[in-house]
């Protein structure tokens, strides 16, 4: 067989596979969700479709939960947070591998934040005028629909959550990947998957939107007196 050589999540990986028939790209726009009944399977390794004009039908593989599988991450210790600021925080999270979003919400467990998933950017641009909005963003870059460069850019624009700070969360790495997300103005971008490093990073996030929030309510209380 031959070897594929893949590199993400800062790790390298050699696939065996049977032959590769051609190279195609596409575009995130092109991809579509598994349907409910593939989406609700268990032991999944598919995390998106698309109806290629020449090809037909295509899965997409979701390498993130074979890796899982191979090389499982490490958790931290379920403790309480260092500041006390993040316990009870509404996180909202966006990632069409369900393996990504199991992986976020268990690294999150030491905070004790109450967190919201969706199976793509869409999802989360709908629910954006539904209910109580989140104290951070959690996004994939990668996602059928709408992506999350694409969804970042529409979430710091909107009037509802431009103040709401915006962490991405990627296997992408290089410098084009940075470079595009600084002119994004996120306020967060990691590479998958450390979930040390997720956890901090989302606890210094919210520390920070809480000393704004109470920053502005003396501010406000100022003006009053």
């Amino acid at each position: 067989p031959l070897i594929l050589i893949t590199e993400f999540n800062h790790t390298v990986q050699a696939f065996g596979v049977d032959r590769v028939d051609r190279m195609v790209r596409v575009s995130w726009d092109q991809v579509e969700p598994l349907p409910p009944v593939l989406e609700a399977a268990e032991n999944r390794h598919f995390t998106g479709l698309i109806d290629h004009p020449d090809m037909g039908p295509i899965q997409l593989v979701d390498f993130e939960s074979i890796l899982a599988e191979v090389a499982p991450p490490e958790y931290p210790e379920k403790e309480a947070g260092t500041n006390g600021l993040a316990a009870g925080s509404l996180v909202w999270i966006a990632d069409d591998s369900k393996v990504a979003r199991q992986q976020i919400r268990k690294s999150l467990v030491p905070l004790s934040l109450k967190v919201r998933e969706f199976g793509d950017g869409q999802e989360l641009w709908d629910a954006l005028d539904q209910g109580e909005l989140p104290r951070l963003f959690i996004l994939d870059v990668e996602m059928p629909r709408l992506d999350g460069y694409t969804l970042a850019a529409r979430l710091k624009g909107n009037a509802r959550s431009a103040g709401i700070p915006v962490m991405l969360h990627t296997s992408l790495s290089g410098y084009w990947h940075a470079d595009r997300a600084s002119k994004l103005e996120v306020d967060e971008v990691i590479t998958k998957f450390d979930p040390e490093l997720l956890a901090s990073s989302v606890e210094r996030l919210l520390a920070g939107a809480s000393a704004a929030v109470q920053q502005g309510e003396n501010v406000v209380r100022e003006g009053l007196m």
